[in-house]
């Protein structure tokens, strides 16, 4: 262990020495801080509130848009049962999650929020890490 990030692809078959981009750093190293502080238990409980997180905003998002709450219900079941091949402890389940709170950001704005709210959409972008 020599303490640096990798630059070369170490663990792939297919692209074994060629350049490697870490997109998911931010992930990694919150996923490798609650391993080292709560083992397992604690990347899977994180895991747990991420999903449970993006169901709520997928469901105040479509219910807000409809104004039907058993359509969102369903909407959201359907949009999670779908994606639940996805629901790995692993970076990308913050994908989903910021998707639909730029998603949310962007529907405030055409309800007449203030247009300040666009601020957050360049944090929203690179927190996805591009995964």
């Amino acid at each position: 262990m020599n303490r640096h990030v990798p630059t070369t692809d170490l663990f792939s078959f297919t692209k074994n020495g060629q350049t490697w981009f870490v997109w998911e750093w931010l992930s990694d190293l919150a996923m490798g801080w609650l391993h080292g502080h709560g083992g397992l238990a604690a990347v899977v409980f994180a895991s747990f509130v991420i999903l449970c997180t993006t169901s709520l905003v997928l469901y105040r998002t479509t219910a807000a848009e409809s104004g039907h709450r058993l359509v969102s219900l369903l909407l959201t079941w359907l949009a999670m049962g779908a994606a639940t091949v996805h629901w790995l402890a692993r970076p990308h389940l913050v994908t989903p999650l910021m998707a639909g709170l730029f998603c949310c950001v962007l529907n405030r704005l055409e309800c007449g929020f203030d247009r300040r709210i666009l601020v957050a959409l360049p944090a929203l972008v690179s927190c996805n890490g591009g995964s």
